[in-house]
């Protein structure tokens, strides 16, 4: 059951709810296995992993990705603002950001986990 399984995601983030849509992430260090596997010189979050932490900050579960321009990318240790914003029924707008530059553009169909 896919429900045991150990998250991909666990101890590689801190998060804060900022409001109903808006969440600051701070990341791990490379010491953490994902950052260790991605990549060993140059670690980066990858860009899946991205996509799930929105789904776990706000109980969605994925059905299509719309839509992905990452612009930058996510590293060890940095803090980022994560907000989704329901543009229409199950059309997810993510944008992830951190002081002053967008890091990336995700547009995304979900459902909330605990509907249908």
């Amino acid at each position: 059951m896919l429900d045991n399984r150990i998250s991909l995601t666990q101890g590689l983030y801190q998060q804060k709810q900022l409001d109903k849509q808006t969440w600051q992430v701070t990341f791990s260090d490379q010491s953490h296995a994902i950052f260790k596997a991605h990549f060993k010189f140059m670690p980066l979050l990858p860009a899946f992993l991205q996509i799930d932490i929105a789904a776990e900050l706000a109980g969605l579960k994925i059905i299509a990705i719309k839509q992905a321009k990452y612009i930058k990318p996510i590293k060890p240790n940095d803090q980022v603002e994560y907000s989704l914003v329901e543009e229409k029924t199950d059309h997810w707008l993510l944008k992830i950001t951190d002081n002053t530059t967008t890091l990336s553009l995700i547009k995304i169909i979900a459902t909330k986990k605990n509907e249908p």
